[in-house]
């Protein structure tokens, strides 16, 4: 879509259009680079339910520990961002992982994010929301585990390679301390010692990939900001 700036909000009635331009000022000023309509703050008890407000958190948790941010609502469909932003975020997810996904990938290529608090009321009555509390919520979970392994490697593939390794080597304790004590360096508990030796084995496998694409992200990075740099602004 060609504009210098995208304004994007669920069509329910819930957000007040009155806000739009608290949304967009702060992209004018070039303060950043997306505002997040935050509705965690200020919101009817009708129009959040306890249920959807506790996935908010834990999600919302999640993406704070992962990436280091203090973000307070990364699933809110009210939200404003810059046409740079919008060519430059591969977003792939559809239905109510759109959000989640818009948010961790522009806080992965370096984008500026800020929040407004914006009021979040009911929906109209008569109107019925398409929101699956359980199914739509492991789906955001599902989009923020696929993610954190594309854009966070070393961290999720050096974890596996560290669980491996502490694993291997319970199993194979047995395995040592019998070929120490017992007479002859008898070893008896060789189907452990084979599943310690192949969890050994996975943990450097595992590290090695993270390493490389790690190394494979860092490069993309940089090629990502060159292109960046080349395109120049949007024509107006």
């Amino acid at each position: 879509v060609p504009a210098d700036i995208h304004l994007m909000a669920d069509g329910d009635d819930t957000y007040p259009a009155e806000a739009a331009p608290r949304l967009i000022q702060p992209l004018l000023d070039e303060q950043a680079d997306m505002v997040v309509g935050t509705r965690l703050r200020r919101h009817s008890d009708e129009a959040f339910r306890p249920l959807h407000v506790l996935g908010n958190r834990l999600v919302r948790g999640l993406i704070n520990l992962i990436f280091r941010c203090h973000l307070t609502d990364v699933m809110s469909g009210y939200r404003a961002y810059t046409a740079e932003l919008a060519r430059s975020v591969p977003v792939t997810a559809v239905g109510f992982e759109v959000e989640t996904e818009l948010t961790l990938q522009s806080l992965y290529y370096g984008f500026v994010i800020r929040e407004v608090p914006v009021d979040y009321r009911p929906r109209p009555e008569g109107s019925r929301s398409k929101l699956r509390t359980f199914r739509d919520g492991a789906r955001v979970l599902w989009t923020i585990f696929n993610i954190f392994r594309s854009v966070k490697p070393l961290t999720f593939f050096g974890s596996l390679a560290i669980l491996a390794m502490l694993l291997g080597v319970l199993c194979a304790l047995p395995a040592i301390h019998q070929y120490f004590s017992l007479p002859g360096h008898q070893v008896k508990s060789f189907p452990l010692l084979f599943v310690g030796v192949g969890l050994v084995i996975l943990s450097f496998l595992s590290a090695g990939m993270g390493v490389l694409l790690h190394a494979m992200n860092v490069r993309l990075k940089e090629i990502t900001s060159l292109l960046r740099k080349a395109a120049g602004p949007p024509a107006r």
